[in-house]
């Protein structure tokens, strides 16, 4: 993944509808980046808080992949 990556905020939203999810139990969305390396994902979290200042975490899955984390504050 390039370091410089541009993401709309269209991009986002559409990732998010193709393969993302609400959490139901808690106020928090997932967009599913399991095939991703760790360090690609803090390049998406740089550039997420960079580009609209959302501070994005992280979410072990059952298999121990990592998925984006967008608290709903």
């Amino acid at each position: 993944m390039p370091e410089d990556i541009q993401l709309t905020a269209r991009a986002i939203a559409y990732w998010y509808m193709d393969d993302g999810s609400k959490k139901s139990n808690a106020k928090a969305y997932y967009l599913c980046t399991d095939s991703f390396k760790r360090e690609e994902l803090d390049i998406l979290k740089g550039v997420i808080k960079k580009n609209w200042g959302i501070e994005v975490n992280y979410h072990r899955t059952e298999k121990d992949n990592l998925r984006l984390y967008i608290p709903t504050k």
